[in-house]
């Protein structure tokens, strides 16, 4: 397959009857699913002049609805580029988006109605078409053409999917940008399919699967949980918020077999003890993605879900959502640097190259270095060009040009690849160089516990001080963590404050909040 609603179309001829999608109270088959979105995709074309307007983006404004899901693949249908927008983010960030976008449709679910209202009352844009496929009062926005649940037309227009190219933008993602606005990351059907045609090689899938769907859509980690199942005729299963924090009821009702979350998720449920050994026996394939996975989460997990594959995965969203893996045997030694479990090796339809800080590259056992990927799945630069200084790393040798992820890793001699943190924020403290990971995996050593440490006090863009967080309960008392680290660490790589917190604050991509930990340090 080259596009990527191609796989959808698939098993809706394969396996029409199949639930497509199961919500907490409904679901919908794939010959449904297919019935509605082509009828939304026809009002919308029907009601877009393309000679004036092209319809090559179209923002869906919604969580977890019938409108997102099936406004996504009408999006696809009319070779538009979706735009996912989280109703629950600042109206300034969506209002930027939409300046930096300029969709021709915005398509809104019920829940974000009242959004969409602000937006257009404070926003100088205005999209030429607005959707509102499940409303059915009226509403009023100036300069925009509306259409509601009770304007469309029923009866189904002409309306024919045609086959186009695959270096088509499929979808957009909004990243957060180093000048604070944010940055769009555009993905094509080339890259997005060359992803999901390689993850159907290496894991034995199929329509009998169920998967979860804990990422929002704004998160590009939710396109897997997406068109992964829509892909092989198996089911989306949708949680509602109690179904978050109430996993083992979710995956029992929906016999859920592939789990795929941030490490965040396990660390709450080990945390507040929510789940137990055996709770999740019908799991077959558990994944990670997002953010570091701790070793200790891993151990865990395996108590949780005997019968599972365990997998970490890595990718920035620039390399079509993942792009390398590493399989966490039970019975064997777990590769990992200061607790935090390899990310594995490159996915085989990539390659990759790593640059020391001069910027020559090596692909053997060394030191450290910056990874760099190439391949397929690689997109071809930002919305904003403006935005990809330093992007890419061009070898005029072989003649390919490898997205620079901004991670710094070291090779294993076995192929696998350590992370070692984040190249842009490698942290220097009166000279010397501090990892914030042997920190945090000392006090995990120590207090048993998630912990993470926190540059702040900046002064001349030179690090002042470290700030930790400890989650969950602990009878340690402060003056005990000191006395343990001054016989571990030296005095630059111990933390001057410690906060204790029930919970670490989550941002909307489930991921830890690390700019609210930073707040809390400011407040003292």
């Amino acid at each position: 397959m080259k596009l990527l609603h191609e796989f959808f179309l698939k098993n809706v001829k394969e396996n029409p009857e199949n639930k497509a999608i199961i919500f907490p109270e409904s679901f919908i088959t794939y010959r449904d699913l297919y019935n509605i979105s082509h009828l939304w995709a026809a009002n919308i074309k029907n009601n877009i002049n393309e000679k004036e307007m092209p319809l090559e983006k179209i923002a869906i404004l919604g969580r977890k609805s019938l409108s997102a899901y099936a406004g996504e693949l009408s999006s696809l249908y009319l070779g538009a580029a979706f735009i996912p927008l989280n109703p629950r983010f600042p109206i300034e960030r969506l209002i930027s988006i939409l300046n930096v976008s300029k969709p021709t449709v915005i398509i809104a679910d019920n829940g974000s109605i009242p959004c969409l209202l602000k937006i257009m009352k404070e926003s100088t844009f205005k999209p030429t078409l607005v959707f509102l496929p499940e409303y059915e009062k009226d509403v009023e926005i100036s300069n925009s053409k509306i259409i509601t649940k009770n304007s469309i037309i029923i009866r189904d227009p002409f309306f024919e999917i045609l086959p186009y190219n695959e270096e088509k933008i499929a979808y957009i993602m909004f990243t957060s940008g180093s000048t604070g606005n944010p940055k769009g990351v555009p993905i094509s059907h080339k890259s997005v399919s060359a992803f999901i045609n390689y993850n159907s090689t290496i894991y034995k899938l199929g329509p009998t699967d169920r998967f979860t769907q804990f990422f929002e859509l704004t998160f590009d980690l939710s396109i897997f949980d997406i068109y992964m199942p829509l892909s092989l005729g198996a089911a989306i299963c949708v949680p509602s918020d109690l179904d978050i924090v109430s996993p083992k009821a979710y995956v029992e009702k929906n016999n859920i077999t592939v789990w795929f979350s941030a490490p965040s998720a396990l660390s709450l449920y080990k945390t507040q003890s929510i789940l137990s050994e055996n709770d999740l026996n019908s799991i077959h394939l558990s994944l990670f993605c997002g953010e570091a996975l701790d070793i200790s989460l891993v151990y865990y997990w395996f108590k949780v879900c005997p019968q599972s594959i365990v997998e970490n995965l890595y990718g920035p969203t620039e390399l079509a959502i993942c792009c390398s893996r590493y399989r966490c045997e039970r019975d064997k030694e777990i590769a990992e640097y200061h607790g935090i479990v390899s990310i594995g090796s490159i996915y085989a339809n990539l390659s990759y190259i790593i640059l020391n800080e001069q910027e020559n590259s090596f692909e053997k056992a060394q030191e450290f270095g910056e990874l760099c990927v190439d391949g397929p799945q690689k997109f071809n630069g930002y919305l904003d060009p403006n935005n990809e200084f330093n992007t890419f790393y061009e070898n005029y040798k072989t003649g390919k040009k490898y997205y620079k992820t901004g991670d710094v890793v070291k090779v294993l001699s076995d192929g696998n690849l350590l992370y070692l943190g984040r190249k842009d924020q490698q942290v220097k403290i009166n000279g010397f160089r501090v990892e914030i990971l042997e920190i945090e995996s000392c006090l995990k050593k120590f207090l048993k516990t998630n912990v993470i440490v926190v540059p702040w006090l900046f002064q001349n863009n030179q690090c002042k001080g470290l700030g930790s967080f400890v989650e969950g309960k602990t009878s340690v008392e402060e003056k005990e963590i000191f006395d343990y680290l001054r016989k571990h660490l030296p005095q630059y790589m111990i933390p001057s404050r410690f906060h204790f917190l029930e919970n670490f604050p989550l941002n909307s991509n489930g991921k830890i909040d690390k700019k609210q930990l930073i707040k809390i340090l400011q407040k003292g």
